[in-house]
């Protein structure tokens, strides 16, 4: 069986209290499916930014992207345009996948 290709898109603005543990649930789910995350940052003016720089050292499945327009439905069209998976689900930050 052919694995799915799976996109998770998270807007995010200043959310160094949630986002490590958010990001980490997704990309240590196992699964029939490669998965890509996409956190699309708003401008963050707290350390979310270098917490995901560090996370992203471990694992090349996330990227972040610059949201400066700071408008959370320009964050998720950022976030589903720059991926090409089959499904695409829109993940809150302060969401942890079981």
């Amino acid at each position: 069986m052919n694995k799915v290709s799976v996109d998770v898109v998270i807007p995010c603005r200043n959310e160094e209290q949630y986002i490590q543990k958010c990001v980490e649930s997704l990309l240590n789910q196992k699964g029939n499916f490669d998965l890509r995350v996409y956190v699309v940052d708003g401008m963050s003016t707290d350390a979310t930014v270098s917490i995901l720089e560090k996370v992203q050292e471990n694992y090349p499945a996330l990227e972040v992207i610059e949201n400066p327009d700071k408008v959370t439905p320009i964050a998720m069209n950022l976030g589903i345009e720059k991926g090409d998976g089959e499904v695409v689900i829109i993940f809150g930050a302060h969401a942890i996948a079981s």
